[in-house]
């Protein structure tokens, strides 16, 4: 398809920035771009009605983009890093339409703007979350199916705000809502969007259900996102105090876990005498069980929220590791208990 196409025109030519483009000679320019139009040209001729497919049947939020000139003829809507990056994140596909038409190989006309586009678009069209199409298209079936979806040329300042986290210069900056992107990686947004695939489909039917009946207007998704970001600050608390739970009962655990890790490897006399110098006289393995079976069952609630994948975006995995440490410890209790049963 033509936005794998143009990806591909970017890695062929080593391309990962403007500036890697800016500073070769014409003749490379040329190249490139001459490449981009053949890519565009293919698309309008022959990908037209496997794309109303894609965007007919894929369920989740679908949004489309148009990249323009202003009246001076200045191209001003590019969308930055972190647009590109909220777009794969709230939308489940987001089509890019571009006016191919007015690049010209030979004078170099609109090299900048595509450039930067795919750019910072690429590690999104590679992976197939972001299509670019010729805004040109004569297709009347297609132009009909994309009138259908979300527009993303946003006209209220604070929606553009969120989706750029940041603000034009001379004007007010307000509260960002989460989840914050800007320091995320693109490459970490497509991994949780894999690996967190199921948590990320009930996110985007969540949207759709909730845009479903509305108009299509500013107004409606910057209250969406509002809702998400509440959400997101439930899950912030839940995440805490499943973190407080745990390290409250730290140094109860580690004393018992201690006494179980010694009762594994020395005979029972040798364990009476340790147990008693750490001030227990017991393990209790039943408790660890229950204890590591509560902070699992939080967790499992926690994923169960409905912008989970969305808080996990700003929540370094070392929340999430308790899981991982808490299901290893749980297979080795449950190990050393089949042992003795056996």
């Amino acid at each position: 398809m033509t936005h794998l196409n143009l990806a591909s025109v970017l890695d062929d030519f080593g391309i990962k920035s403007f500036d890697d483009f800016r500073s070769r000679d014409h003749h490379y320019k040329k190249n490139v771009l001459s490449r981009l139009r053949s890519a565009a040209d293919y698309c309008a001729k022959y990908e037209m009605n496997s794309i109303i497919n894609l965007v007919d049947h894929e369920n989740g939020l679908k949004m489309c983009f148009n990249v323009t000139r202003n009246d001076s003829g200045v191209w001003t809507n590019i969308p930055n890093e972190v647009f590109a990056k909220k777009l794969a994140l709230f939308t489940s596909r987001t089509v890019v339409t571009f006016p191919f038409n007015e690049i010209s190989p030979d004078r170099g006309d609109g090299a900048e703007a595509i450039i930067r586009l795919l750019c910072n678009t690429g590690p999104f069209l590679r992976r197939n979350y972001i299509t670019i199409l010729p805004s040109d298209l004569k297709d009347q079936s297609l132009t009909r199916h994309l009138d259908r979806l979300r527009p993303a040329n946003f006209t209220l300042d604070d929606l553009n705000v969120q989706f750029q986290e940041k603000a034009t210069a001379g004007t007010f900056m307000p509260s960002l809502y989460l989840p914050h992107v800007a320091d995320v990686k693109s490459e970490e947004i497509i991994r949780i969007r894999e690996e967190e695939k199921e948590y990320f489909n009930a996110a985007e039917l969540v949207l759709q259900r909730k845009l479903m009946h509305q108009p299509f207007d500013d107004e409606n998704l910057i209250c969406i996102m509002q809702y998400i970001n509440i959400s997101i600050g439930k899950l912030h608390r839940i995440a805490h105090d499943i973190q407080d739970s745990v390290l409250r009962g730290a140094a109860w655990r580690l004393v018992v876990i201690f006494g179980s890790a010694v009762a594994l490897l020395f005979p029972k006399d040798l364990v009476a005498l340790a147990l008693a110098a750490i001030g227990t006289s017991q393990i209790n393995i039943g408790a660890i069980m229950r204890s590591i079976l509560n902070v699992q069952r939080d967790l499992n609630a926690m994923a169960g929220e409905q912008f989970y994948v969305y808080w996990k975006i700003n929540n370094p995995d070392h929340v999430l590791a308790f899981r991982a440490l808490l299901e290893r410890c749980l297979s080795h209790f449950e190990n050393r208990q089949q042992a003795i049963d056996d």
